[in-house]
């Protein structure tokens, strides 16, 4: 295997033993990714769903620098996805009401 799939393989576990996975639950994981993605060039975007979430979860109002240095992003994208986190969740209100507004119901 090359050093950098080592590297990332490593990353991975330590990500998942440094939020308190058991080793079991971490080396399972590992093994499905390998036997799913060994040998193969994957490309993983930057950019995702799953950083925009996690920017949202952690920011608190104050740590927009802190978050962009961690994510790897501007403080412009901290507070564009903390912007359209909260639209998306006005959207969700405004549909609701409207629900509760139908006749019969």
């Amino acid at each position: 295997m090359s050093s950098d799939g080592q590297k990332f393989l490593e990353c991975i576990e330590n990500a998942m033993r440094s939020r308190g996975i058991t080793a079991e639950v971490a080396l399972t994981v590992l093994i499905d990714a390998l036997l799913e993605w060994g040998g193969q060039q994957v490309y993983i975007p930057l950019r995702s769903p799953y950083i925009a979430q996690a920017v949202v979860s952690d920011f608190d109002g104050s740590n927009a620098g802190k978050l962009a240095t961690q994510y790897r992003i501007s403080r412009a994208q901290v507070y564009r996805l903390i912007e359209q986190a909260r639209a998306a969740k006005r959207g969700e209100r405004a549909e609701q009401a409207k629900q509760a507004r139908l006749p019969g119901v």
